[in-house]
């Protein structure tokens, strides 16, 4: 019986064909034989059979080549792996790339960034600065789409004006894949310090028909019966280290099957309970009614208005 072949942390330091090393889109996925191409933002994919091939094949797929050129072909954006204070937005990295965050202020630089800048280090972080703007103030990313022209008309004499290359597509990408990941961890860390946290979902179906069911990420699912839902649900939270004992409520809208789905959640919940804590009797989920944003969302209405 052949055997599975698991994801590699040396495959990393490969390099693709365009010469980037792997790192900069590749990362393992949460089975130990899967991995996942963030630029490409697709489900896990399996390394089990090839290995090394698989993710071969992978990056040699003309879609990806065009998802990197969407990503990197103007600037190149990389996550930062330290959490930057709340005084720090932009932090230039010493190989010329720019890792972005979002703090309290995130128009200001910290020490990093005093030093003396290439020009293509200050037009990254231009379009850095727009793209957080972008997503602070809820702004359309089509007012992105003549960023370039206005930037000239404004600044005629600016050299960066000039350069600036930030269309709504990869003013996209630059919100999605250069800040994406880093506060999803943000998020990540907030709920695994929580003493209880609240789980919605939705499940939908995509343009390309496949069950699509949504957390704090998307888990696409082939026929989604509420076994499969629900575990996929609970086998998700394990490798962030959420602790399931700690769910306090499941938000979901109100289809029989959603129903069920939170049934199964919940006695997931009440026997990790009671496998942690053996002498407390363990207590089901709070139920408020079908979707709680609505309920809770009316409460506080009606509490305003009261007072």
């Amino acid at each position: 019986m052949p055997i599975d072949t698991h994801f590699s942390q040396k495959w990393l330091e490969k390099h693709d064909p365009t010469g980037k090393p792997c790192l900069r889109w590749l990362k393992a996925g949460k089975n130990d034989c899967t991995f996942i191409c963030i630029v490409c933002n697709i489900n896990e994919l399996s390394c089990r059979n090839a290995g090394w091939g698989d993710i071969k094949k992978h990056f040699e797929r003309p879609k990806h080549q065009q998802c990197m050129k969407d990503v990197f072909e103007s600037a190149q954006l990389i996550i930062s792996s330290t959490t930057s204070t709340a005084a720090s937005s932009i932090d230039i990295s010493s190989n010329a790339e720019v890792a972005t965050t979002m703090p309290t202020s995130f128009l200001r630089t910290n020490s990093k960034a005093e030093r003396v800048l290439t020009h293509e280090e200050k037009v990254r972080r231009a379009e850095c600065i727009w793209a957080m703007t972008t997503a602070r103030f809820g702004l359309s990313y089509n007012t992105s789409q003549f960023l370039r022209e206005l930037m000239q008309s404004m600044f005629p004499d600016s050299k960066i004006a000039a350069d600036l290359s930030m269309r709504s597509r990869k003013l996209s990408y630059v919100i999605s894949h250069g800040t994406g990941h880093h506060f999803t961890m943000e998020l990540i860390k907030d709920v695994r310090k929580a003493k209880a946290f609240s789980l919605l979902f939705d499940e939908s179906t995509t343009t390309g028909v496949r069950k699509q069911c949504d957390l704090y990420f998307s888990i696409f699912l082939g026929h989604a019966t509420t076994d499969i839902v629900s575990r996929e649900i609970i086998d998700s939270l394990k490798p962030d280290g959420i602790n399931i004992a700690h769910l306090l409520m499941l938000g979901r809208d109100n289809p029989n099957v959603n129903k069920t789905i939170e049934a199964l959640i919940e006695k997931e919940v009440i026997a990790e309970r009671k496998k942690q804590q053996p002498t407390v009797p363990p207590s089901g989920l709070m139920s408020i009614g079908s979707c709680p944003l609505h309920i809770l969302h009316n409460s506080f209405r009606k509490g305003m208005t009261s007072t």
